[in-house]
């Protein structure tokens, strides 16, 4: 085998092994923070909150990531800003 087909295989090693790691990373990330696995909008009581529960569900509907645009929850501890679902 010659020197740039040995530079080329190892190249791709590397790069394979890189995106392994990544993945690994990503999927070990949310068990460190201890975020919940999954829920649904359902599952969610917007009574007796100030939450425009209409509005939420337009968000959920993902109509912000077509304009390129960021959304942000802000609030206190136990407030439920970190909820993904």
């Amino acid at each position: 085998m010659g020197i740039k087909r040995q530079q080329s295989v190892g190249r791709a090693l590397l790069k394979a092994e890189i995106t392994a790691k990544q993945a690994r990373s990503i999927n070990y990330q949310p068990g460190v923070a201890k975020l919940p696995l999954a829920k649904g909008l359902a599952e969610l009581s917007f009574e007796g909150t100030p939450i425009n529960s209409e509005q939420i569900a337009q968000l959920v509907g993902g109509g912000f990531l077509d304009n390129k645009r960021n959304i942000a929850f802000i609030g206190g501890t136990g407030r439920g800003v970190t909820f993904a679902g």
